[in-house]
C-alpha cells in the first residue's frame, strides 16, 4: 500500500475538432434539405391544374372536343390549334 499517492481523477477530453466537423455536415445537411425543398415543391405544384391554369384544358378545347364527340369525329390537335386562332 502505497500512503504517498493520492489517487488521480481523469476528466474526459473533449475533442473540439470533432464536435465541429459533426456540426458542420449537420448544418450542412440542413441547408442542403432546405435548399431543395421548395424546388421541389414547385416541381410538383407546377404541375398540378389546380395550381397552374395553364395546366388544364382552357373552356374552348373542352367546347370544341365536345362539338367533336358529338359528331363523332376525330380530334386533331392542329385543328383544335387552328379554330383556336381564328
Amino acid at each position: 500500500m502505497n500512503i504517498g499517492q493520492e489517487l488521480q481523477c481523469y476528466m474526459p477530453v473533449k475533442d473540439d475538432v470533432q464536435l465541429a466537423i459533426r456540426l458542420i455536415l449537420l448544418m450542412g445537411g440542413g441547408f442542403l434539405i432546405l435548399g431543395f425543398l421548395p424546388i421541389c415543391c414547385c416541381a410538383v405544384l407546377q404541375r398540378s391544374p389546380c395550381i397552374n391554369p395553364l395546366q388544364g384544358m382552357s373552356k374552348k378545347v373542352r367546347q370544341i372536343a365536345r362539338e367533336r364527340r358529338k359528331r363523332g369525329e376525330e380530334t386533331n390537335d392542329e385543328e383544335v390549334q387552328q379554330r383556336l386562332l381564328d
